[in-house]
């Protein structure tokens, strides 16, 4: 919701976010119960909104604006859940109506925090509950297939709240999540097969498509506003429509279909699924704010005329649940992955986001290298089985050489992909020194399952072997024992959530489901080498959780000093445990603080990571949410902080002129061998030795020829790592060490724009270098024949010359072939329409060029071949016989 023209309002866990949509600076309040927020709403005047929460008995709380004091509490309104509340057109009444189990509406005199009518509402799931904008004694509430029309009636005994359930007779029932009243008291809703549907009181009038029976919207529609004649509809399809309202009132009841036309129409994208908006209060405005389900909230203008701008996406984020989360070792970055096929670099110190790169497949998880491997780079694996390692750089050093801008602080780079398992990725690790990188793979938890039923199963036989020997022996004992339980295998096996290692070879774990509030210690069985089936691992010793029956530990990280157990829960909080030092048993994991973070029914907290310095918290959630929290009071973490943003890589060296990666994009395609994923790597580190071995060189050339110095650009690195590459000017020659690498740009070499800066450079070589370069026989021959004449470009030449620097830029590369191959893509792929364009000029540069060369063919530039001479043999005499 709205409360001004540059405050957006929206629910984010157990918080209420207030985000100025200008500056971007977010404000929070925090759900009083800890158990989550259901709905929100704004009072006409702007001046009050209202929480209503989750949890029992859960609270309506109304706030002041913009001071966000607490104004009033209302209680008693529901069980568990509030899912809607919306005020009166002059803001004098307040209707909520509850969740499972109770379904309850109710009016309320909220400046008295009394009850005026009560009633239920449905038997099913209610969505939203809304007063009529003409009529204050209206109200229509819609859920899970039903629609209801209710009426504020006057009676002997005082007001009365009557309600009438919509019949949908022929038509097929449908799930209501939008509707708008119309001023005769008809309503119009939406279906989830995309059509409208225009109801007179608790009967269908018609049913609104357009013409030959098309839909209305592709996928599921929903009405939202009635605006200067129009009824505006927008649409999982990313489209917004406005509809002849005085048609529809004006439709033919005989045939229960109306088929039209929109008058008006805005495509938001084609990747958009509309499911919001919400007007601007400023008067007479068009401007709207819609959120998108896959990611992103826009800024739409509804004017409709020909200098209506085009949509502006203001912000982009996750859709859905967030598979993989971690932090780099080094700075303030974090990286997350999700089933949208996106992956997202963000600077939690600068609270901002810094790149998104996107994947034909769901990202599966997620794991930062460490410092000791080379390069900044990330590993993400995907749901068919490829691993991808990323590099993330900062691309203004790049541009600096090249002489251009970009807008980006970070930029992710393929560096190789490769697919060890032809099944969902589900973890990565590196081993401690970072040589080794283990993953695992969804084979090994189906494979994990069914170790665990055939472990039951023998389970099983073995208590019936148990329960018939005591059969036969049958004897009665003196003194008879209480009997133990038989013991419960739960079916399915409960999942395992995290563990993490408390000495070599022992482990800590935490388990859901039956197994759930406890953390078990193991450790692996002495012979690794025996089968999976025979091995004895089971637990040597357990600790149990305070009240972690139902919520258990889904996630735990350590501080850096281990005297903090962070623990991602279930129900979406965190909980601190403080740790004696050295404590491997967790004998001092007693007391604990909490904190409610993520939505408690969909919020399972899977992710909890630590920043390096130990001075943020970050968190992310199945209910897509990502937070970043600080460990200490603001003016505080300010003296810790030298900077205000994370300090991002450079590039590493030589990356200009290296080659695009090929990614694997084939689902189906074969895993790859273990040699091929070892390849590239080693031809890197070939690379950076063989640079090291040029560099006395190099250093010599300087030496010699001081005026290069400034052609050298020098990349500092440690001796043990290139993970924090930096550009800078070139050191003094007696400051040159061994670790220093230099590089020449390879734009300085194919060519300059400008004429001045190549004679400077010609200047300053020395005469050797300046030797003619041997021409080809064939181009000697052609010099020889006479003045070489190029020929006319044709539309494929005239395209590339068009389109390269563009594609250079989106790059960020100048590399010829890599260039190449991309445009011949987009060549391939162009529509026919603008490859006409081409065409045309170049029939132009023909005809030009045939003007200004008369008689000129290519047989002008590679010349005749001469024929040989060829005489003929003397006939001999004949044969004398």
């Amino acid at each position: 919701m709205l409360l001004d023209d540059r405050t957006l309002v929206f629910i984010a866990g157990n918080l209420l976010v207030l985000l100025q949509v200008h500056t971007k600076e977010q404000r929070y309040l925090r759900s009083c119960s800890g158990e989550g927020i259901g709905a929100i709403t704004a009072h006409p005047s702007n001046e009050y909104f209202v929480i209503a929460e989750k949890g029992n008995q859960p609270l309506i709380l109304v706030y002041e604006y913009p001071s966000l004091r607490l104004y009033h509490i209302l209680r008693g309104g529901t069980e568990q859940v509030y899912s809607s509340v919306d005020f009166n057109l002059d803001g004098s009444i307040l209707a909520s109506v509850g969740g499972a189990p109770d379904y309850m509406l109710t009016l309320w005199d909220w400046r008295h925090e009394e009850v005026m009518l009560r009633c239920k509402a449905s038997s099913q799931e209610v969505y939203r509950v809304r007063f009529s904008p003409h009529n204050p004694e209206l109200l229509t509430s819609s859920g899970t297939g039903h629609v209801k029309f209710w009426t504020i009636s006057p009676t002997f005994t005082g007001l009365k709240l009557q309600g009438v359930m919509g019949y949908f007779g022929e038509t097929s029932a449908t799930d209501v999540e939008g509707f708008v009243e119309l001023p005769d008291r008809k309503v119009v809703t939406g279906t989830e097969w995309g059509n409208l549907l225009l109801w007179d009181r608790e009967a269908i009038k018609v049913e609104i498509c357009r013409i030959e029976r098309q839909s209305c919207h592709v996928g599921t529609a929903q009405p939202f506003s009635l605006e200067d004649g129009q009824l505006m509809t927008f649409g999982s399809d990313g489209v917004i429509r406005g509809w002849d309202i005085e048609k529809i009132n004006m439709a033919d009841t005989h045939s229960g279909r109306l088929e039209m036309e929109p008058i008006n129409e805005l495509v938001v994208g084609h990747n958009v699924c509309l499911s919001s908006v919400v007007r601007s209060p400023l008067p007479n405005s068009f401007i709207w704010f819609a959120q998108d389900s896959n990611g992103a909230i826009w800024k739409l203008d509804l004017s409709f005329t020909n200098t209506t701008p085009d949509p502006e996406c203001l912000f982009t984020f996750h859709a859905g649940s967030v598979h993989g989360l971690d932090v780099c070792k080094t700075s303030h970055l974090m990286a997350t992955t999700a089933p949208d096929r996106s992956v997202k670099v963000f600077d939690f110190l600068a609270k901002k986001q810094l790149t998104t790169s996107c994947f034909n497949q769901s990202g599966t998880t997620i794991s930062w290298a460490p410092p000791w491997v080379k390069a900044s780079s990330g590993l993400l694996g995907f749901e068919d089985g490829v691993v991808r390692l990323l590099e993330l750089y900062r691309p203004q050093s790049l541009y600096a050489v090249s002489r251009s801008s970009c807008e980006e602080d970070g930029k992710l780079r393929l560096k190789q992909a490769f697919k060890p398992h032809s099944e969902s990725v589900t973890a990565l690790a590196y081993e401690r020194n970072g040589e080794i990188l283990a993953t695992g793979r969804q084979e090994d938890i189906l494979r994990l399952q069914a170790l665990k039923e055939e472990k039951k199963k023998k389970a099983k036989e073995l208590l019936t072997l148990i329960d018939a020997k005591q059969e036969e022996d049958g004897e009665e004992e003196e003194e008879k024992e209480e009997e133990l339980p038989p013991i419960y295998i739960p079916d399915p096996p409960s999942p395992l959530y995290c563990g993490f290692y408390s000495e070599p070879d022992h482990f800590w774990l935490s388990m859901g489901g039956f197994d759930s509030g406890y953390l078990y210690h193991c450790k692996f069985s002495e012979n690794q080498d025996e089968e999976p089936e025979k091995r004895k691992d089971e637990p040597f010793h357990f600790l149990p959780i305070h009240n972690a029956d139902n919520d258990p530990i889904c996630s735990i990280t350590f501080s850096s000093s281990r005297e903090l157990l962070l623990c991602g829960m279930h129900s979406g909080s965190i909980r601190v445990y403080p740790l004696q030092t050295g404590d491997l048993s967790l004998t001092s994991m007693q007391s604990y603080w909490v904190l409610s973070l993520h939505d408690n029914q969909n919020g399972q907290l899977y992710h909890i990571r630590c920043s390096h310095d130990d001075l943020f918290v970050l968190t992310a959630g199945d209910d897509g949410n990502i937070f970043s929290f600080t460990r200490r009071p603001p003016e505080e973490l300010q003296s810790s902080l030298q900077r205000k943003a994370a300090m991002i890589p450079s590039p590493s060296v030589g990356l200009e002129s290296k080659s695009l990666v090929l990614d694997i994009e084939d689902p189906a395609a074969y895993r790859t061998p273990l040699s091929m994923v070892m390849e590239p790597l080693v031809k890197e580190e070939e690379e950076e030795e063989e640079l090291k071995h040029l560099l006395p060189e190099i250093t010599d050339i300087v030496q010699v020829y001081p005026e290069v110095a400034g052609l050298v650009h020098w990349a500092t690195y440690p001796v043990t790592s290139s993970t924090h590459v930096c550009r800078c000017p070139p050191p003094p020659l007696t400051d040159l060490k061994f670790y220093s690498s230099p590089f020449f740009p390879p734009e300085c070499f194919p060519s300059f724009e400008e004429r001045d800066e190549l004679d400077e450079l010609l200047a300053i070589m020395p005469p050797e270098a300046l030797e003619p370069v041997p021409v080809p026989k064939k181009r000697k021959h052609e010099k020889d024949k006479g003045t070489y004449v190029k020929k006319p470009p044709n539309a494929f030449m005239l395209f590339l010359k068009s389109e390269r620097k563009t594609v250079q830029e989106e790059l960020g590369i100048k590399n010829s072939a890599a260039v190449n191959r991309v445009l011949s893509e987009r060549w391939k792929s162009l529509a026919e329409d603008k490859r006409q364009i081409f065409q045309a000029e170049a029939q132009v540069e023909a005809h030009i060029h045939a003007l200004n060369n008369p008689g000129w063919s290519n047989k002008v530039n590679y010349g005749t071949k001469s024929k040989k001479a060829r005489t003929k043999a003397p006939r001999l005499p004949p044969p004398s016989y």
